[in-house]
């Protein structure tokens, strides 16, 4: 799997899997999919909060994450909004899932 402007590619890359581009961030957070499920890093342990919008603002998932790394699934495939808050830091990415 390579990434290339923010596209996760197969490996002959010839069809995008599925897409991930931060659109706004002060939390340094990593975050990719794998089939329906979204992959994610954070930089410290502190709890936190992860929302999950659809592309007309309605938030179709929410979670709590303890520790650094988690892994929550996609509501179904689509176009989502991913905002991810820990403590006073915010993440927001934009996530195709195919």
């Amino acid at each position: 799997v390579n990434t290339e402007d923010g596209y996760i590619i197969n490996a002959d890359e010839t069809e995008a899997i599925s897409a991930i581009h931060a659109v706004e961030t002060t939390l340094n957070a990593f975050c990719y999919t794998d089939g329906n499920n979204i992959n994610i890093s954070l930089p410290s342990t502190a709890p936190a909060q992860v929302a999950i919008y659809n592309t007309t603002g309605s938030l179709v998932a929410s979670h709590i994450i303890n520790g650094t790394t988690a892994q929550v699934a996609a509501p179904n495939k689509g176009i989502y909004i991913l905002t991810i808050t820990q403590g006073n830091s915010t993440s927001i990415h934009k996530i195709v899932v195919r």
